[in-house]
Parts: structure tokens; C-alpha cells; sequence
């Protein structure tokens, strides 16, 4: 607020517009500091946190996109077209939700010390209730069915040294080191809950990138029978 005040005082604002201008920038500060604060936060960055805004502006605009168009015109003057103008971050919306996916989508930028990725899926009961499932971003209690997900870097003989030795000494060790080893260069697991797994990319990237069924999910014979047969469907 201290920077609008300053401009305004720049460009000379008459006291009554410097009066209002303050008013307002008292009134919005709040608002202003908490959207600030979620950004700080990382929140933002989820790709499921913007998918359920940008639906929420659309549902917005559908259900009161009359209410916005007279409240403009009341405001504003002028015909009905004026007040359309408004609802114009709907078609926005709905414009980004359409093409989230492609944004979003992991792209592989060619170079010396990048690297292909290839998609790893997990699925195991919790061994504690300290994961967090990052769709709905609550704890996974302990010994709930969980999926996860990593990328796993592939490692190539012209440039990934690093991977390809990884994975000739992580062949000669006992397989839970062998796991360490190469869990250090594929990077932390992302898990979920089984109910949230669905939600974790849009229907386009998990119909390109999920297993074509779900028995070569790693840890898959290590479930209950039952809980096989719900992976399955």
C-alpha cells in the first residue's frame, strides 16, 4: 500500500482521490499480505492447488456472471456488452484448464548433465503416519494403502557417469542397499493415497505415463489380495 500511496503522491493525486486511494489500500492490505504469505509458502506451486482454482473462478463466473455484468453496468454505465468485459477471466479459466497438462508436463531439455527421466510407481502399506499425500495434502495414516511416484533418472553412457555407476555397483550389493543406492539418484518418492493416486496429473499424462496394469507396480505381491484386486480395477 506504502508504494500506490507513493505513487499517487508522485503524480500529484487531488486530496480527495489520496483520501479514497488510502482508504482502499488500508482495506485490501490484509487480503494483500495473505496472498503474499500462501505464494512464500510454496502452496502455489502445486499443480492440484491451481487446477481446483482456476475451476473455482469458472464456477464463479458461470453462477454469477449476471450479478457481475449489472454490478459493472450500475457502476460503470453503459450497455450489457460493457458488463461482459468483466467476466472475461472465466474464458481465462477455462482456456488454462484446458491446456494445464501440457504446461505442466515434465519436459526433458537436452544437455550435458541432463537426462531422461522415466516414471516409477510404488505401492505399499504406510510404515508411519508421518507421509504426506501430495493431492490432498493430509498425513497418510499408518498402515494405509499408499501409492508413490518418482522419476527415476536413466542413466546414459555419454553423460550420466554418476547414474551408470549407481546402478553396476548397486547390481553387486545386497538388495536393500542396492535400493538405497539408487533411490539416492532417482530422488524422493511422491506418495498418495490410494483414493488421491487418481488425481495426482491430469487424465492426459496418466493415461501416457501409468503401467498398462497394475501387477508391475513395484511392491504390488506385497499387498493384501484384496487390495490387489482394488489396484486392478
Amino acid at each position: 500500500s506504502q508504494h500506490i500511496l507513493r505513487f499517487c503522491a508522485d503524480q500529484n493525486f487531488h486530496p480527495h482521490k489520496m483520501a479514497a486511494v488510502e482508504k482502499f489500500s488500508s482495506e485490501y492490505e490484509p487480503m494483500v499480505g495473505k496472498m503474499r504469505a500462501a505464494f512464500d509458502a510454496g502452496k502455489t506451486k502445486d499443480i492440484a492447488w491451481r487446477r481446483r482454482q482456476l475451476e473455482g473462478i469458472h464456477r464463479m463466473m458461470v453462477e454469477n456472471h449476471e450479478a457481475v455484468t449489472d454490478a459493472t453496468r450500475k457502476d460503470l454505465g453503459g450497455g450489457k456488452i460493457r458488463g461482459l468485459f468483466e467476466v472475461s477471466p472465466g474464458a481465462a479459466a477455462d482456456h488454462a484448464l484446458e491446456h494445464l497438462d501440457d504446461w505442466t508436463d515434465e519436459t526433458w531439455i537436452s544437455g550435458w548433465f541432463s537426462r531422461p527421466k522415466e516414471n516409477k510407481f510404488d505401492v505399499e502399506y504406510a510404515k508411519s503416519n508421518m507421509a504426506t499425500c501430495r493431492v490432498c495434502m493430509a498425513k497418510i495414516p499408518k498402515d494405509a494403502l499408499r501409492i508413490g511416484h518418482v522419476q527415476v533418472a536413466v542413466a546414459m553412457l555419454e553423460n550420466d557417469a554418476t547414474a551408470a555407476a549407481a546402478g553396476v555397483q548397486a547390481a553387486t550389493e545386497a538388495p536393500a542397499e542396492a535400493d538405497k543406492r539408487m533411490a539416492a539418484v532417482a530422488g524422493a518418492t511422491r506418495w498418495h493415497h490410494f483414493e488421491c493416486f487418481p488425481k495426482m496429473k491430469g487424465a492426459k499424462w496418466m493415461k501416457a505415463n501409468l503401467p498398462p496394469k497394475a501387477s508391475v507396480l513395484f511392491g504390488f505381491n506385497k499387498v493384501k489380495k484384496a487390495d490387489q484386486k482394488k489396484l486392478e480395477q
